[in-house]
């Protein structure tokens, strides 16, 4: 499988819950969305791999989509700047809620 994206992503940020492996239900925010995946900010992001729940909370709905992490950064010491540490997501397969929502957002499949 490979981590490289299909499509672009827009700078988008959305509130989302994710479970995967041993972690339980976490509060989240997105900074990037795309047809196929997100970014996800977290401070601990799950490892590549990791099968994946999501519930995003659109502007209209809440919608539950799987997914796997395909990528992860972790955070760096304290007071250094730089990237959010965080996880990509690939999405399994995104209902038409989601696909309409990122259409409206501008993004090509």
């Amino acid at each position: 499988m490979s981590d490289q994206r299909s499509a672009e992503r827009i700078d988008h940020k959305l509130a989302l819950k994710f479970a995967g492996g041993r972690s339980p239900l976490t509060w989240a925010m997105s900074t990037n969305v795309g047809p196929g995946g997100l970014f996800v900010v977290s401070s601990t992001p799950p490892r590549p791999g990791t099968r994946l729940d999501l519930e995003l909370d659109l502007p209209d709905c809440i919608i539950r989509i799987g997914g796997r992490s395909v990528w992860q950064r972790v955070a760096r010491r304290r007071g250094v700047a730089g990237e959010p540490a965080g996880f990509g997501v690939r999405f399994s397969d995104p209902p038409p809620e989601w696909t309409s929502f990122i259409a409206g957002l501008g993004a090509a499949p």
